[in-house]
């Protein structure tokens, strides 16, 4: 159960639908959970305004260079302040791949 909540989390093989808002680019320092060595890297993140159709106040972020990408080319090509999509994490080991499809542009 999480308690407080603050972050969208993808769990595997389930679609999550999200309302996202006001894109910029962050620099995080990261551990890497195999060689647990830190690094500096940049992530893209959103404010999620809704999560699953239910209003939330969250943050979205992903340092996967093909996942904000395809945000990315979404965000440029929206319509409203927003992008609505659907999102569904396969995990692959290194190579987890992300399905996006929008919703609304």
């Amino acid at each position: 159960m999480m308690v407080l909540g603050n972050y969208v989390k993808l769990p595997p093989n389930v679609p999550k639908t999200l309302k996202l808002t006001r894109m910029r680019i962050e620099e995080r320092v990261i551990e890497d959970p195999k060689t647990h060595l830190t690094k500096t890297v940049r992530a893209l993140v959103f404010d999620c305004i809704e999560e699953d159709g239910r209003p939330v106040s969250k943050i979205f972020s992903t340092i996967s260079e093909k996942l904000a990408t395809q945000l990315y080319a979404l965000w440029n090509r929206r319509t409203r302040d927003y992008i609505k999509v659907r999102i569904t994490r396969i995990p692959r080991d290194y190579a987890t791949e992300y399905e996006v499809v929008p919703i609304e542009i």
